[in-house]
């Protein structure tokens, strides 16, 4: 058999596999569906019980306990470049008003009778720690902030004590600053972190005239939907997805065998480098155009994309890419 033919062949044996695909990725996903039109509304639930956690949480609280050295791993720093003049006591009353507007981020883990539980307390004082860094000479000063918030991130956060997050503002002049908050991811994913920071512009503009918070009263917390997704997940539900993804998965997916300058470490380290790029209007418009007409997402299309790119780098038809959600 020729290339050409080896190449007609694959393309075949592929389109064959892709229909197979979804065809089963739709009936399993009519499957849920109907599943999940016979869950429970979300309500909120009593706190006198014991509160469990969500999966999700449930992963990285026993990933912690298997390697504390390695906590730190799981912490979510962001940074916040101010320019103009700031109110500092605004700003921390702005974060204590999220802190008691979001019972997760008044919330620490311990274990009863051998499960972990969440412990929601019923209010927590955070001090914004403020460090002036202006007795620097001014060509000192940034590198000085990346010095301690390098020395920030790398420090675990306990789970068992709050607050699960730290605050840091960098004063580097009159008009010039930087805020690190640091989170664990515990309690804040890449998603909610959007509602944070958005709710916390909100109520940083309200306090700093003098105004009370414009946000209305939360109907359920997470710990809600803890409670709300095992109610969920179990049963013939539970079973139908873990046996999709079993079969998805299998236990013959090898690793991406990438062309590395460097073998990769027996042990993983958490340790890692990263590129950012940015994508010019044109081109996202275009991708966005693209994605639209093939019913997909942003980053479907742009995850499709990376895979091409990984299996000309590799050849490997079969790998899974991870991603933060």
């Amino acid at each position: 058999m020729n290339k050409k033919q080896q190449k007609t062949s694959r393309v075949a044996k592929n389109s064959t596999q892709s229909v197979a695909a979804k065809k089963e990725l739709w009936e399993a996903m009519r499957t849920v569906i109907s599943l999940q039109n016979q869950a429970p509304p979300l309500v909120s639930v009593s706190r006198e019980n014991p509160l469990p956690l969500s999966f999700p949480q449930e992963r990285l609280w026993f990933l912690q306990q298997l390697e504390p050295s390695k906590a730190a791993a799981y912490n979510m720093p962001f940074g916040f470049r101010i320019s103009g003049l700031l109110n500092p006591l605004a700003l921390e009353q702005s974060l204590n008003e999220l802190i008691q507007r979001h019972e997760a981020l008044r919330t620490t883990f311990t274990l009863v009778e051998g499960q972990p539980t969440q412990v929601i307390h019923s209010s927590f004082s955070f001090r914004l720690s403020v460090i002036n860094v202006q007795n620097f000479p001014q060509k000192q000063r940034e590198n000085k902030v990346m010095e301690l918030v390098k020395v920030d991130i790398e420090q675990p956060i306990e789970l068992t004590q709050l607050p699960l997050f730290r605050g840091t503002l960098f004063k580097l002049n009159e008009q010039d600053y930087f805020l690190l908050l640091n989170v664990h991811h515990i309690i804040v994913d890449a998603w909610s972190k959007g509602v944070l920071f958005q709710e916390l512009a909100i109520l940083y503009e309200a306090f700093s005239l003098g105004q009370s918070s414009p946000l209305p009263e939360l109907p359920v917390q997470y710990a809600d939907f803890s409670v709300w997704q095992r109610q969920c997940i179990q049963g013939e539900f539970k079973e139908t997805l873990l046996n999709y993804w079993k079969q998805q998965l299998g236990d013959n997916l090898q690793a991406l065998k990438l062309p590395t300058d460097h073998p990769y470490p027996t042990n993983p380290t958490h340790s890692s480098a990263y590129n950012k790029q940015l994508l010019s209007v044109e081109l996202t418009t275009q991708l966005k155009s693209f994605s639209r007409k093939q019913g997909a997402t942003l980053f479907a299309t742009l995850l499709a994309a990376f895979k091409v790119l990984l299996y000309r780098y590799t050849d490997q038809e079969d790998f899974f890419v991870c991603s933060p959600i």
